[in-house]
């Protein structure tokens, strides 16, 4: 996948993850009727900030799984941190959800790497 195309999917990604949180999770309330509704977006954020970090780090020469991963590990504590400065999280109470949010998020990033990877050698 060319970096202009990793570029491309990043937009498309943030696209339908604002879609998903705003009409979806905060118009629709799927937040409050469908508490799983939170890994959906968890797993287009980790997909967004896997093609970022990609995206970024190909421009570099550094196309690697590992430094993605760490990329994305720090986006999505840095997302957890907003988070919880706005008290959209209580701790010790959501500590569970915030390390499944992650986890989440670096399940969406691999996927955005594998696609990459996947796409540069055809």
């Amino acid at each position: 996948m060319s970096d202009r195309k990793i570029l491309f999917a990043q937009f498309a990604a943030a696209l339908v993850l604002t879609v998903a949180d705003v009409y979806f999770g905060i118009v629709r309330f799927y937040y409050y009727y469908y508490p799983w509704f939170d890994n959906v977006t968890h797993l287009l954020g980790g997909m967004w900030a896997g093609f970022f970090c990609t995206w970024l780090l190909s421009k570099r020469g550094l196309f690697n799984v590992w430094y993605c991963v760490g990329g994305v590990f720090l986006i999505g504590v840095a997302w957890e941190i907003f988070e919880a400065s706005f008290g959209l999280t209580q701790f010790p109470a959501d500590t569970f959800d915030t390390g499944k949010d992650i986890v989440v998020d670096i399940i969406g990033g691999v996927a955005a790497y594998a696609i990459a990877a996947y796409s540069r050698r055809r």
